[in-house]
């Protein structure tokens, strides 16, 4: 399944970059609805989660959607005291099992549904959300600002407590040494089961048009992170993995990742770069890595790749539901 993903992220990837009317762009236009297709017609897993909000309301959620993944992290973005989750039947959007889907279990439902379809569940009373959104640094106009900001200063203290240096790679060794002992140990420890973790070849792929900024003390490397250009000219630098040496959260407390992204920033400003794109976060303002790279971003933007986005809507019968709203950006 994951080089399946890598294999489709490289194809649109490719096709994105180029305008509509070319060939590779009306590629882009079938792509989407391919995926649409493939949306009406593949099974759609259905849960009934129930657990207690942070709040104290206990609260019954339906999630209808293809990645099971979503699903556990909005599960564990509203429900701060745990939670319980029961599979129900699968449903297919062909067939219209999803026109009348709530019932008496459910408070809200949250849908994962192709991006060609945000306008017909608009008007039937949903609220449409992104999956994910991408923090971005203006670098010729908001660096000198940002800099001075009171949430970074910190940060930066802390680099230069360390004496944290960086250096760039570009070596492939140095790239095969930091995708086995930094970035797969850090997504395990950081997202657990959860984590989405690339395939080699697939950094190897965009290695090609970027390079490694490491952290390093005496030496001893601590962080990396790859950052890559995909469309060769100097406007926007993209974050595609980040690690940390064994996947050791001691080396994070001590600023291993501001240092990544302090040092990332002055590189690529020295570069004549104009942006650089920090990396995904989830679109909840109860997200913890949302609001730290809200520290390091100007804005946040939507991911222009992805085929999918979530509906949301409080059942009509819900009594604390309501609250649900608040938490999205």
């Amino acid at each position: 399944m994951g080089r399946f993903r890598d294999s489709l992220d490289k194809t649109v990837i490719w096709l994105n970059g180029w305008a509509i009317f070319s060939i590779r762009g009306l590629l882009s236009g079938l792509l989407r609805y391919l995926t649409l297709f493939f949306y009406l017609v593949c099974p759609l897993r259905r849960y009934i989660v129930q657990g207690v909000t942070e709040s104290g309301d206990r609260l019954s959620v339906l999630f209808i959607g293809l990645d099971k993944k979503v699903f556990h992290y909005l599960s564990e973005s509203i429900f701060a005291r745990g939670y319980s989750q029961r599979r129900l039947r699968n449903v297919y959007y062909f067939r219209n099992q999803i026109s009348n889907i709530f019932n008496c279990e459910s408070d809200a439902v949250f849908i994962e549904i192709n991006i060609l379809l945000c306008g017909y569940f608009r008007n039937r009373g949903y609220s449409v959300f992104p999956k994910k959104l991408f923090g971005v640094l203006d670098l010729e106009r908001d660096i000198n600002e940002k800099m001075s900001d009171k949430a970074l200063k910190s940060d930066i203290r802390l680099i230069k407590k360390f004496s944290y240096t960086y250096k760039i790679s570009n070596s492939l060794d140095e790239l095969i040494l930091f995708y086995n002992s930094m970035y797969i140990p850090y997504m395990k420890n950081r997202h657990g089961p959860r984590a989405i973790i690339r395939s080699l070849d697939f950094l190897k792929w965009g290695f090609r048009k970027g390079f490694i900024l490491f952290i390093e003390k005496e030496n001893i490397l601590l962080s990396g992170v790859l950052i890559v250009n995909k469309n060769k000219m100097k406007d926007i630098c993209e974050y595609w993995a980040i690690g940390v040496r064994g996947g050791d959260f001691s080396y994070v407390r001590n600023g291993v990742i501001s240092a990544l992204h302090y040092y990332s920033v002055l590189e690529l400003r020295n570069r004549g770069y104009k942006k650089i794109n920090f990396g995904f976060v989830r679109p909840f303002f109860r997200n913890g890595l949302f609001y730290y790279k809200q520290k390091w971003t100007t804005e946040f933007i939507e991911d222009p790749l992805s085929m999918f986005k979530i509906a949301f809507k409080v059942s009509p019968l819900g009594k604390y539901a309501l609250d649900l709203n608040r938490d999205y950006l």
